[in-house]
């Protein structure tokens, strides 16, 4: 008995080895769909994985700050050391930093910022560590990292700084590591560090602004930072210095994590994507698998073989190229994930460290790689096994064709009247075997609708931003280090241009309490009031609820603030708040809520109102902090040339910028860009993907469909339809499947679009996106799924054009 039930297993065994073999192709194209699955499956994964273990771990690294206080006034050493005492807090460092501009040797002038630290062994936290070469000194700077790989400058290079006191030659002698950069490519400036000394000989002391990095007692919650923040501007006020801004900082988590935790969202959707597309094709290659496999069924159960080892027979086989697709993508995924997080990794001033495997994307492709598949199979072979023994044994496992009803009726009306006889044939074919058809379309369809909904978040990024930037009427942004009289500012401006149109505004720290409760700013720097002049038409916020001002709210106490922190505090259009600007506390009314998608991550958030409200509440009247000027429309390096030209105009009359608020319209733009360039190489990047699975896919239910037409070919053989009629209505097949597959899913992309570009603009921006429909990519899709229709249907057409009438009709 034993041995019988040995000999059973070796039958079942050698059959499994047969099958395989036999329909090697179709084996081959089910590996290959599932290893691209779960390489992509595994390659996103492992990303996020390694990114926010390594993102966390050099954030630790640097002994980080849990709050740093921006502050400009009267301010030294000493009173860092006072500030040590006041309760709550554990430590306290700083650093100084002033903007630039600088310039290699015959070289365009750039905007950047003079940092001022300790060597490293004195600093006590944000470690900023050197790399190469020395320390800055009198005779040298060092240049950060991710500036030294944006502006090509390097060790032993010379660069022109201009300050008010001129332009001062320096070498550079170092390279650094900052923690707290916002990277050059995603819109950040470049950073030079340099000794206390040379900051003081090129007299930019007093035009520097002094940093608090502060470490205080548990917990860490938003409750106790308002205490300690509150006795910090306590205590500063009293000392004759102001905070511009406070940042908050997890000192557990990195700062770079919620820019990343929108894009990994998107990214996981597609992976799922991915592995479906890979289920889809086990489906249909083990449907039609299990066709061709109902006679050997039948003889099988007449030796007695029960449905039970059957059914597991046919799941090994399934299993057994699970495993082989799964030794194919683990180690490329491995490589792929580690390389792919060292490249996002290197915009945030870090590397991916050495080379490991995320023990999270291995378990994820193995229990996807080794369940997914099974449970796709399961379906297709208990259909199989289940036949009765006389149907098995009466089977030639071919294909059976619906009968024909209204639908096919109209297909052939509509080819006989509009498609030569070939073409006609071949549409009918489309829609004659439901279950072909499904086949093809899932995998189709899928394709498309990842590869398209990816192309329309791009698309709503873009368009969200032009829609925003519509509302800027300026050409130039200036922002000045200290507050200026309009009436010293206008000739100077005008005599570049006698015509054009001037704006100034006003900027002050502020604080907000609704209910007695801090109002915590979305933007990680804090608030800041904008004082928007009578009349000012240069600006308009992009207002989500509410208005904007108008000549009624000219001295009323009328807020217009973020629409984000309004949501997250509960602030809506008609509620009062407190405001606190220096030594004033008044009441205000909150009268509309705007977006902003070009505000920097690492900023100040703004808070609008009129400026003879603000101007009857302070004594800087008539000062002006930020300059819009019009001028005619712009391209990046015309206006570089006007900022540098006015810039100069204004150094002339000792008249300093703040280089990081100074900004051309086109290069606001351009900035804004830069910041989603690198979800949008990760979105074309998964595109790409989807496209390599969807194209494997497609090979292989194309080539399943010959096999199972074998008999159909056969006849039109014998009939003396030649071998290329054959070829041509196979692809011709195809490309009716390309046609109908992209008609379903635009539709389709476009009403998944909109829950993912809501998720995309809450986590990545926290602001709601508008929809907009990526048409290029729609037209994009329908010339890549008939290139993908062509190509794919090439084999099996070659294959099909070479089966002999006495083979098809035999097989």
């Amino acid at each position: 008995m034993t041995h019988v039930g040995m000999t059973g297993l070796n039958i079942l065994l050698h059959k499994i080895w047969r099958d395989l073999w036999l329909a090697r192709q179709q084996t081959w194209l089910t590996i290959m769909s599932l290893a691209t699955g779960l390489f992509t499956l595994g390659t996103i994964t492992g990303m996020i994985s390694l990114q926010l273990e390594r993102m966390d771990q050099v954030h630790l690294a640097s002994h980080p700050s849990h709050l740093q206080v921006l502050v400009s006034g009267d301010h030294d050493d000493d009173s860092a050391t006072a500030i040590r005492h006041l309760p709550g807090i554990t430590a306290v460092d700083s650093l100084q930093q002033a903007a630039v501009r600088f310039r290699k040797p015959d070289g365009q002038w750039q905007q950047g910022l003079l940092m001022v630290r300790p060597e490293p062994e004195q600093q006590a936290m944000d470690l900023s560590l050197l790399i190469q070469g020395h320390w800055p000194d009198d005779s040298s700077l060092a240049v950060e990292n991710l500036s030294a790989a944006f502006t090509g400058l390097q060790m032993g290079d010379r660069i022109d700084i201009a300050t008010e006191s001129g332009i001062h030659s320096v070498a550079i002698g170092g390279m650094v590591r900052h923690p707290l950069v916002k990277p050059p490519r995603l819109g950040g400036q470049a950073v030079l560090f340099a000794s206390r000394a040379t900051l003081h000989a090129w007299g930019l002391d007093s035009a520097a602004l002094r940093q608090l990095l502060i470490q205080h007692t548990p917990p860490f919650t938003l409750e106790h930072r308002d205490e300690i923040t509150a006795s910090l501007y306590a205590w500063l006020g009293g000392h004759h210095a102001t905070i511009r801004s406070v940042m908050v900082q997890d000192p557990e988590k990195h700062w770079g994590r919620p820019y990343l935790a929108g894009i990994h969202i998107i990214l996981q959707g597609m992976a799922l994507v991915a592995m479906l597309l890979a289920c889809v094709m086990i489906f249909n290659i083990l449907s039609a698998h299990m066709a061709r496999q109902i006679r050997q069924i039948g003889i099988l159960k007449a030796l007695g073989t029960t449905t039970l080892r059957l059914t597991l027979t046919y799941l090994a086989e399934v299993e057994l190229m699970a495993v082989m697709a799964l030794l194919m993508a683990i180690p490329l995924a491995g490589i792929a994930a580690w390389l792919a997080s060292d490249a996002v990794l290197a915009l945030f001033n870090m590397d991916a460290g050495s080379f490991r495997f995320s023990a999270v994307a291995l378990a994820s492709m193995m229990a996807c790689g080794l369940i997914l598949p099974a449970l796709a199979a399961v379906g297709p072979i208990w259909t199989g096994v289940r036949v009765r023994l006389t149907e098995a044994l009466g089977s030639h496992g071919q294909e059976h064709h619906s009968k024909p009803d209204h639908l096919d009726r109209l297909i052939d009306v509509i080819g006989a009247r509009m498609l030569p006889t070939l073409e006609a044939s071949a549409l009918s074919q489309c829609f004659r075997a439901r279950s072909r058809m499904l086949m093809t379309q899932s995998v189709l369809v899928l394709s498309g609708i990842g590869f398209m909904t990816l192309l329309n978040l791009v698309s709503a990024l873009e368009g969200t931003l032009d829609h925003e930037l519509a509302s800027h009427h300026y050409q130039v942004k200036m922002a000045f280090s200290q507050p200026q009289s309009m009436a010293i500012l206008q000739p100077i401006i005008r005599q570049h241009d006698a015509a054009i149109d001037i704006e100034g505004w006003a900027r002050h720290p502020l604080q907000i309490l609704h209910a007695g409760l801090p109002v915590h700013a979305t933007g990680r720097l804090g608030l800041q009031l904008m004082a928007v002049p009578a009349g000012g038409h240069l600006f308009t916020a992009d207002i989500r609820a509410g208005r904007w001002f108008n000549s009624a709210d000219s001295g009323q106490h009328h807020l217009v603030i973020n629409e984000t922190t309004a949501t997250i505090h509960g602030l809506a259009p008609g509620d009062r708040v407190e405001a606190i600007t220096g030594n004033n506390r008044s009441e205000w009314e909150i009268i509309g809520t705007y977006r902003s998608i070009t505000t920097q991550p690492i900023a100040v958030e703004a808070v609008y109102a009129p400026q003879k409200a603000i101007d009857n509440d302070t004594d800087d009247l008539s000062l002006t902090s930020l300059l819009l000027a019009s001028a005619q429309p712009l391209d990046a390096t015309t206006e570089d040339s006007l900022i540098d030209h006015l810039q100069a105009s204004l150094a002339d009359k000792g008249i300093a910028l703040d280089s990081f608020n100074t900004i051309g319209r086109e290069h606001l733009r351009l900035y804004a860009l830069r910041q989603f360039q690198a979800v949008i190489m990760i979105f074309k990047g998964v595109a790409g993907m989807m496209l390599l699975v969807g194209g494997i896919g497609l090979a292989g239910t194309l080539a399943v469909q010959v096999l199972q037409r074998r008999r159909d070919i056969g006849i039109l053989r014998s009939l003396g339809t030649p071998g290329s009629a054959i070829i041509r209505m196979v692809v011709v097949e195809a490309l009716c499947h390309a046609v109908l597959a992209w008609i379903i899913s635009v539709p389709l992309a476009w009403m998944l679009a909109k829950p993912m570009t809501e998720t995309l603009g809450s986590v990545l921006l926290q602001v709601h996106l508008d929809q907009y429909m990526n048409v290029a990519g729609m037209l994009y899709w329908l010339g890549i799924v008939l290139f993908m229709a062509v190509a794919a249907s090439v084999t099996p057409a070659l294959q099909a054009g070479r089966i002999s009438a006495r083979e098809a009709l035999e097989g």
